[in-house]
């Protein structure tokens, strides 16, 4: 598995693991997170928390948008390349 797949799988995961009744299977890469209510504006707070214990790039808080955290894919992009 590569270090991008280890990333959003770890990312669903812990999605699955906020929201009850919700599976990995359920998630995409592209699954819009906050629209389909996957993770609340609350969660975010401990989602970035998670997405810095993966090993993120320096979060720079003036810069962190909704649409960073849209998708698993977005989170990626915004904080692993």
């Amino acid at each position: 598995m590569n270090q991008e797949t280890k990333i959003k799988t770890d990312l669903k995961n812990w999605i699955v693991q906020c929201k009850s009744g919700l599976t990995v299977e359920q998630i995409q890469d592209e699954t819009p997170l906050i629209v389909q209510k996957y993770i609340s504006s609350v969660q975010v707070l401990d989602l970035i928390l998670f997405v810095e214990s993966l090993g993120a790039k320096d979060l720079d808080p003036s810069k962190l948008t909704p649409q960073s955290f849209q998708t698993v894919n977005s989170i990626y992009q915004n904080f692993f390349v």
